[in-house]
């Protein structure tokens, strides 16, 4: 078992993705501490972006056990992932051009009698579970009492970060997964 550190970043074509490996204690490590490490490929990219690694709080996470086959079209990868009391499995295929890729993905769907649902990405699926989670937990309310606050300064930071994501995800409609 291992850790790994991903940052998807948008990218002309789907997202970039940036990752760091970790050992399983050193993941741990920065969960429980709720931080990021300060030195790698993600904290080189998210510098090189303006963004403050300070800045980042955890607000979910994912597992995900992936079996791979490379097959002709490309990679073809099962995820299966556990995020926020869900579990669920998602087919991709890997390949270095888009409108090929999709058309491989299609015919091969389509030999395998499985039907093609656009979805939103895992990381997606886990952000709208845990913020959906994080109402029926709470209720936010302004006029509340500072322990009230503090809650309600997390709630507003998950709410940003949410309707970020959401904005991010209604403009790449277009390049949902097939």
């Amino acid at each position: 078992d291992r850790g790994e550190l991903t940052l998807k970043v948008p990218a002309p074509e789907g997202l970039l993705e940036i990752n760091d490996p970790l050992s399983l204690e050193t993941a741990n490590h920065f969960i429980k501490r709720n931080h990021l490490p300060t030195e790698g490929a993600v904290a080189k990219k998210l510098q090189e972006l303006g963004i403050e690694i300070a800045s980042i709080h955890l607000i979910g996470s994912l597992k995900t056990a992936r079996a791979e086959k490379q097959i002709p079209q490309g990679l073809l990868a099962l995820d299966e992932s556990w995020y926020n009391q869900q579990h669920d499995f998602e087919l991709e295929l890997e390949v270095t051009e888009a409108e090929s890729g999709k058309q491989a993905f299609q015919t091969l769907m389509a030999d395998l009698n499985i039907p093609i649902t656009l979805a939103p990405n895992k990381i997606q699926r886990m952000m709208y579970t845990g913020y959906n989670n994080y109402l029926a937990k709470c209720s936010p309310d302004k006029s509340a009492n500072s322990e009230r606050k503090a809650e309600q300064c997390s709630y507003d930071t998950y709410q940003t970060y949410f309707n970020r994501m959401e904005n991010w995800s209604d403009n790449k409609k277009s390049q949902a997964k097939w």
